[in-house]
């Protein structure tokens, strides 16, 4: 009782801002990493881009962006590259909208469609959207999945914080078999890439972020038509357990090279079984007549 009264004073937002801001500068000199989360508003700076998130303290995402930067998370340097050169974006997986509030501060005039049918995270999304004052975003509270329909939706809670409501862990997913262990589902809309092109009359896609927790390679199969049409550039999270598909899906889309991102480079590579990386599973999908956008991240020899 005590431990939980104690995370429920430290994480109120006032007093979680001033505990944050005294633990970092004495915490970063040394290398140490508390396990302290963020509650409230953060201010996230990207080069010449400021903006701010909504979050509480089971979101993974302002945790890392707080102590480590936005330069060194996920792919952050390699998104923003792309983004200022894209048109229409695509956010499957969204989370709180990280990605999607940043592409389109960076590029003021791209059209973003932004995916999440989490109830914790499209909670915190719509908020910050508002916050940041997005003007060419369109959220959609469904899954992409391989078919139009409903299915389940499986939400993992963090059990030191139950009396947060809105829960942000980024390992909700379709899928209940791989990754954190989920405990509890509820049925949402589903749709696919392919509809979200027809229904829109969209006449491109540029850039799509993939990061739905082990269900990527449905995805990828089902929109192969309009990967291989529109050819966008995608940065796609590939956990080993689904690695053989994806390798599949992708040697079948023709021109499309892989590539492994890791220490803000690109390093290519021909079949999955040569990544020996466990930690770093974010991956670019680019088509040949297009690497020359991603030419600036290959790694040198």
């Amino acid at each position: 009782m005590l431990k939980k009264l104690l995370y429920r004073l430290v994480y109120q937002p006032s007093i979680n801002y001033m505990l944050r801001n005294v633990i970092k500068p004495i915490t970063k000199p040394f290398g140490l990493r508390l396990p302290f989360s963020i509650s409230g508003r953060l201010k996230v700076d990207f080069q010449n881009v400021r903006f701010s998130l909504n979050t509480n303290p089971t979101c993974a995402v302002t945790q890392q962006l707080f102590f480590n930067g936005a330069k060194n998370y996920e792919f952050t340097p390699l998104f923003a590259h792309l983004v200022t050169k894209s048109k229409v974006f695509f956010d499957v997986g969204a989370n709180i909208g990280y990605f999607t509030v940043l592409g389109e501060k960076l590029n003021p005039k791209l059209r973003t469609f932004s995916f999440e049918p989490s109830h914790g995270p499209l909670h915190y999304l719509k908020r910050n959207l508002a916050l940041n004052r997005l003007r060419n975003t369109m959220v959609i509270d469904k899954a992409i999945a391989d078919h139009t329909g409903r299915l389940n939706f499986y939400d993992v809670m963090n059990p030191k914080y139950p009396w947060i409501i809105h829960q942000l862990n980024g390992s909700n997913s379709l899928q209940d078999k791989y990754g954190a262990q989920k405990q509890r589902f509820y049925p949402v809309d589903v749709t696919t890439i392919s509809d979200i092109v027809q229904v829109n009359k969209l006449e491109r896609i540029d850039l799509i972020k993939l990061d739905t927790e082990c269900t990527e390679h449905q995805i990828l199969k089902s929109s192969m038509d309009v990967i291989s049409h529109f050819k966008p550039a995608i940065i796609c999270e590939v956990y080993d357990v689904i690695e053989n598909q994806v390798e599949e899906i992708i040697k079948g889309i023709d021109g499309y090279k892989m590539f492994h991102y890791k220490a803000h480079s690109l390093h290519p590579f021909s079949v999955f079984s040569e990544i020996k990386d466990d930690q770093n599973r974010n991956f670019v999908f680019c088509h040949e007549s297009k690497l020359e956008l991603i030419r600036d991240f290959f790694v040198l020899s």
